[in-house]
């Protein structure tokens, strides 16, 4: 979730009374309804894998009322990339095994040096793609206030929004 622009509440800027209905009025036509989503995406509808990290993300984050409808389509898409990193964990150690197991071998042909050889670039590729998809995935939890330092940065925004307490210069 980016950092919300100031809202006309806790703006510091000097309006007249003209003014501050004009932009309350702007942010009501433009704030959307908040809610809860009902369901995941139709991205992963079908996904077993990416649905399960929905189900479980969703379960974690709804008592701490952090995500709602729009962070949705974000939620999604870090669920899919999730499972697709699961596959691609899988997909490489067995890729390597045969490869290995044909090297093993010994006496290997030219046909079968150049499918080896054509392996070991394929594996080369899917280990850059899983760190990419390692570095999305943790800008998108990020976002989402899915990792300590997304959640200490929303309860450093939630503390900032709070009106100060008038009796806390008594007890300081």
């Amino acid at each position: 979730m980016p950092t919300p622009p100031k809202t006309a509440a806790n703006s510091t800027k000097h309006r007249t009374r003209q003014e501050r209905e004009q932009r309350e009025d702007a942010e009501q036509a433009t704030m959307p309804t908040r809610g809860k989503p009902k369901r995941a995406g139709a991205l992963i509808a079908k996904d077993k894998k990416a649905r399960a990290y929905w189900d479980r993300i969703w379960a974690d984050m709804e008592e701490l009322e952090i995500l709602d409808t729009l962070d949705a389509p974000a939620l999604t898409s870090l669920c899919s990339m999730l499972a697709m990193r699961d596959r691609l964990a899988l997909l490489t150690p067995r890729l390597m095994e045969e490869l290995e197991a044909l090297e093993r071998d010994g006496h290997l042909s030219r046909e079968q040096l150049r499918d080896l050889a054509d392996g070991l670039k394929y594996c080369a590729a899917l280990s850059d793609k899983r760190l990419k998809l390692e570095g999305q995935i943790l800008s998108y939890a990020d976002k989402l206030g899915l990792t300590p330092s997304g959640r200490c940065r929303l309860c450093a925004r939630k503390a900032a929004e709070e009106p100060p307490d008038e009796d806390d210069d008594l007890f300081g």
